[in-house]
């Protein structure tokens, strides 16, 4: 019997069809037809999301027609944002789409690790301690024997020329799996997992020339990716371009090249590759391993006459001699290659038929306990002999449902609606490695899932007939909506809990003159509930009851309900809400079952993304005077700075264009731009002299970091004198800081800052300090990474006028939402009159 659970939760890579578009042109069918006969395998291998060669990336999946893979060691969690407001996890999970979309441009298959980006590191030796030496090692080998490559190519060098240590890691990391996925002593546990030791022929170092920069060699081996695919319609430089442009939060789309472009490779384990990429490795058909020659010469004579007679016109006339290959892969004795090969031939049979299928919610949230219409369809679009078409659909292993359909011979759309009850253990929609938050490492129990980008869930396993022939096709449950002016639209459907609490504000500060605090609990009822209710706050040693009423709500209702924060509750821990009612038992956090809150990130260029958290409210006990109530806020890349500031007490005044520019700052105590918000707005140069104009008259202007870099040079004026702004930054969260001058007002006023304010941080001290300082300004801080010498820079103030202007690299963005008290105190001296 079927496990239908794991049905439903596995994901086939590449016969998961997770795509909404499912119109395939005959192109691509040939395409797809032709990689075929190619058996070659590359693994690329980088830090992050965005690492990647996607020139590099197209031309081995589309020209060489290479199985291709892109390793991350990390989802990118802790890059820059510069379209929202998004950290850490939340992040990760934008970039880690953004990834996915990029593999659907250049073909490429992409794989993690379950390393976490806790931000940019000098040492690779940080690195590999943060994560775990050996376990993030071991993800890199399991990818090896997973996928097989026959050759490794690296983004970065062991040398350190790629800067980050997590560029420097992952080369040794490449080096160190190159060996150890041979050794059958290493990770033998994988091998009870479906794999084999694995030797690739060679490790190679993808040199570069950007920046600055040049590690390219006339002796190194090159290869000329700047070419034309006709079927596809694209140069390779084209398609990267396309490729790249998907990192939207990081800022990277570039425009497309065109022409000759030289890709070069050093040699760093393995021989070295003098004609081809693949000097010494068999990627004909010979690599299947036929134990007849007979069935060697049919493979080949029949892939050769299905691409010579294959017809735009009629795609599916090519179905029968595809049946015949696959016949023929089932006798190879290279099993692996073969069962790849044989899920991507099914793929191209599925394809060349133009059978469309979909599986529909009616609404987009699946809530456990409730019922949901799906509706399930399927058209033979050119008429094929298909019989005994079918969807199964399961949320929880005895709850199946089963659709078959009758006529399926013409092109006839054919769609049956379920009404289906959505178990109340069916499992929540959630990115599979956030099911424990992590360390240096993502907690993933299951091997099976490390490399994996995602989990898709949930989905329909679609079967039927061709020519006798039975073929299964995943695909997932989706929302399907109409909109005005983009016309059909799809978005992932997700499971979800039947109430959503949310506290707010989620974070409370408490000051030793104590003011009445008042927090709204947010209640989403996500099924109809008439009920008796009950909400008590408990901090995981201590409870207090708030409310026992009789709610009545329908369907998609929000109740709210206001209370003071208790003055005797346990602060100690993170506070949590816990509700009661007969309907649902007790929904608490973090003893109970159920997840507490859901968090939907939406973006235009990505699907939407779900995920579940306990919801809490974080307390803060600090001596944090505030000089000034009122601050303009001017937003940059996205930050939740705002946030805080609103927290300590302040009223934020957000500054768009129009505000800045009509230059009326009246009432204003001082006004912050956001991180990079020079480079982001060029309409600040406009306001340089309204600005300036401001800080003479007795105003506070705080500019937090920006960068200048070939991807994003900074050409506006920013301070009354002039400065530069450097690369240089404090990776070391706990590195000492020193106050040159500890009798200044801003660590006296309102605040008495000392060394424990700088005691707690998260991730960095500070990035992107100001260089070059006319004498005019004023040098703050010092600090320096272990081992580095001190780099000036991280705050630096001047005197203009009757007010202050100030620059800092200081990480406060980072430390604000992690409850750093003593950034919250520094901040608040900053902005002091």
């Amino acid at each position: 019997m079927v496990n239908r659970l794991g049905l439903m939760l596995c994901s086939i890579l590449m016969f998961n069809a997770a795509d909404a578009q499912q119109n395939v042109s005959s192109s691509q069918v040939l395409h797809e037809v032709q990689k075929l006969g190619v058996h070659g395998t590359v693994l690329y291998v980088a830090a992050h999301p965005d690492d990647e060669n996607t020139r590099l990336l197209s031309y081995l999946v589309n020209e060489k027609k290479y199985r291709t893979g892109y390793l991350s060691l990390t989802r990118g969690d802790g890059g820059q944002n510069l379209i929202g407001d998004e950290q850490g996890i939340e992040m990760g999970l934008i970039r880690t789409q953004e990834l996915i979309a990029a593999r659907k441009v250049d073909g490429a298959e992409q794989y993690f690790t379950r390393a976490y980006d806790f931000g940019y590191s000098k040492s690779p030796a940080e690195a590999l301690r943060i994560w775990g030496h050996e376990a993030v090692l071991s993800d890199v080998v399991w990818t090896i024997r997973t996928l097989r490559p026959d050759v490794i190519i690296c983004r970065f060098p062991t040398t350190g020329e790629g800067g980050h240590g997590h560029h420097t890691a992952s080369a040794i990391l490449a080096g160190e799996a190159f060996d150890a996925a041979a050794d059958p002593t290493r990770f033998p546990e994988q091998l009870k997992n479906g794999v084999q030791v694995w030797q690739a022929k060679r490790l190679l170092w993808n040199t570069y020339s950007f920046e600055g920069m040049n590690t390219t060699r006339d002796d190194q081996f090159k290869i000329d990716c700047g070419g034309f695919n006709a079927l596809l319609g694209m140069s390779y430089g084209e398609m990267s371009a396309e490729s790249r442009s998907k990192h939207s939060s990081q800022g990277f789309g570039v425009p497309a090249q065109r022409g000759s472009s030289f890709e070069y490779f050093a040699t760093i384990k393995g021989s070295k590759p003098e004609k081809d990429l693949m000097d010494g490795v068999e990627t004909g058909a010979a690599r299947l391993g036929f134990k007849q020659s007979t069935h060697l010469n049919q493979y080949q004579r029949l892939l050769n006459d299905v691409i010579l007679q294959f017809s735009p016109l009629e795609p599916h006339a090519i179905i029968p001699q595809l049946q015949q290959l696959e016949n023929l892969l089932n006798a190879a004795e290279n099993k692996p290659l073969a069962k790849y090969k044989l899920e991507k031939l099914q793929q191209s049979i599925v394809m060349a038929s133009g059978i469309f299928m979909e599986a529909i919610a009616q609404q987009q949230q699946l809530v456990q306990g409730d019922s949901a219409k799906i509706t399930f369809s399927i058209i033979n679009r050119n008429g094929l002999k298909m019989k005994n078409a079918a969807v199964d659909f399961s949320l929880w292993p005895s709850d199946n449902i089963q659709v078959k359909f009758q006529d399926t011979t013409g092109n006839v759309l054919l769609s049956q609606q379920r009404m289906i009850s959505i178990p109340v253990k069916a499992p929540i929609s959630q990115p599979y490695w956030l099911n424990k938050m992590p360390n240096g490492l993502f907690a993933v129990q299951e091997q099976s899932w490390r490399n994996q980008p995602e989990r898709v869930y949930p989905q329909a396993m679609f079967s039927f007939r061709l020519n006798d022939k039975l073929y299964v096709v995943y695909k997932p449950i989706q929302y399907k909506f109409t909109d005005p002016t983009k016309g059909e639209k799809y978005q992932p459907a997700y499971v979800t809990t039947p109430v959503h609490i949310r506290v707010e504000p989620s974070r409370v500060i408490l000051s030793e003159q104590p003011t009445q605090k008042w927090i709204t609990l947010n209640v989403q009822f996500n099924v109809d509930v008439h009920d008796q209710v009950s909400v008590s706050l408990h901090s995981g040693k201590n409870e207090r009851k708030l409310i026992d009423t009789l709610i009545k709500k329908s369907k998609g209702e929000l109740w709210q309900y206001r209370f003071a924060m208790p003055n005797d509750v346990d602060y100690t821990e993170a506070l949590y809400v816990k509700l009661h009612c007969q309907k649902f038992g007790t929904l608490e956090s973090p003893n109970g079952t159920q997840q507490m809150t859901m968090t939907k990130i939406s973006y235009p260029h990505i699907p939407d993304i779900v995920y579940h958290l306990e919801d809490s409210i974080q307390v803060l006990k600090m001596d944090c005077k505030i000089s000034g109530k009122r601050i303009g806020y001017i937003a940059g890349a996205g930050d939740k700075v705002p946030e805080a500031l609103t927290d300590m007490g302040y009223e934020v005044v957000m500054l768009d264009k129009a505000y800045v520019l009509a230059g009326n700052y009246t009432g204003l105590d001082a006004i912050v731009t956001g991180v990079r918000a020079y480079n982001l707005h060029n309409w600040l140069d406009d306001a340089y002299s309204l600005l300036m104009k401001y800080v003479e008259n007795g105003g506070v202007l705080l500019v937090q970091y920006n960068t200048n870099n070939r991807i994003a040079p900074l050409k506006s004026y920013i301070g009354p004198y002039p400065f530069s702004i450097t690369r240089n930054r404090i990776t070391d969260e706990q590195s000492t800081v020193q106050m040159i001058n500890a009798d200044h007002r801003v660590f006296n006023y309102p605040n008495k800052i000392t060394s424990l304010d700088f005691v707690g941080w998260v991730q960095e001290r500070s990035i992107y300090h100001a260089g070059t300082v006319s004498e005019k300004y004023t040098d703050l801080l010092s600090m320096n990474d272990p081992g580095e010498k001190t780099l000036p820079g991280a705050l630096i103030m001047t005197e203009y006028g009757k007010g202050k202007f100030i620059y800092t690299g200081l990480s406060l963005f980072r430390q604000l939402p992690a409850g750093v008290v003593g950034a919250y105190r520094l901040l608040a001296n900053l902005l002091a009159q």
